[in-house]
């Protein structure tokens, strides 16, 4: 019977992959988002088809039309974060450049919400997305260096 051995250079040669540094939580979001911009283009045919719908991302809503102004931008919105989590998900080179985008923007749109937009009783409405966001963003700029440096897509 013949033995198995393994190289001693064995781990020097395996390839680092961009998808082992991202944590956990990112590759569950990346899915959702992926989803959500699918979703999103569904959302778009359907309302070419006269269906109503109600959107909400980051504070902003759009209830009934899709295609007006604020809905379209919630759809584009959320074709830009299905982008944005397949870059990452697919290992792509412009994958985390994307995602820090995608990110910034997410802040941008929160604060002006939680800035011009009162809440339903005109308080102020602080949006727990800045959370994520915010990590987000972080673990981002953390790993941006290495991410060019590992081999991907």
């Amino acid at each position: 019977m013949q033995e198995i051995q393994s190289s001693i250079f064995e781990e020097d040669f395996k390839a680092l992959r961009r998808k082992d540094l991202l944590p956990w939580w990112i590759k569950v979001f990346n899915w959702l988002f992926m989803l959500m911009g699918g979703s999103a283009v569904i959302l778009l045919i359907t309302g070419l088809a006269g269906m109503r719908a109600s959107l909400v991302i980051y504070g902003l809503s759009s209830n009934g039309d899709p295609l007006t102004p604020t809905g379209l931008l919630l759809i584009g919105i959320m074709m830009f974060k299905g982008i944005a989590a397949y870059g990452l998900w697919a290992e792509k080179n412009w994958g985390v450049n994307v995602a820090m985008a995608d990110a910034f923007i997410g802040i941008v749109i929160c604060v002006y919400t939680m800035i011009a937009l009162p809440g339903n009783n005109g308080f102020f409405t602080f949006r727990i997305e800045l959370i994520a966001l915010f990590f987000f963003l972080r673990k981002l700029l953390k790993i941006r260096n290495e991410w060019d440096s590992r081999v991907g897509a």
